[in-house]
């Protein structure tokens, strides 16, 4: 992997609220942002934008379900998500 696709992957989960948003996936996958949000005490404005950088780093993504968008873990924020924990 190059160099700048890692800085992208390392931004994408360098902050508090971002690593927990990957947590509460981990846990509880196809959240939606409200949910999220509401878990993590937080405004929905702040959550949307957290999941979007979550998002363009290829960690997280959307699911279209009938009336919502649920959020889930791809199989590298799941990598990245274990890789923390033993640290």
């Amino acid at each position: 992997m190059d160099v700048e696709r890692l800085e992208k992957i390392a931004r994408g989960y360098a902050n508090k609220h971002r690593i927990r948003i990957l947590q509460r996936l981990s846990s509880k996958p196809g959240m939606t942002v409200g949910e999220l949000a509401d878990s993590l005490k937080t405004s929905l404005r702040v959550a949307s934008e957290h999941t979007l950088r979550l998002s363009r780093a290829g960690l997280i993504r959307k699911v279209y379900r009938s009336n919502y968008v649920a959020q889930e873990l791809t199989p590298l924020g799941r990598k990245v998500l274990r890789q923390l924990r033993d640290i």
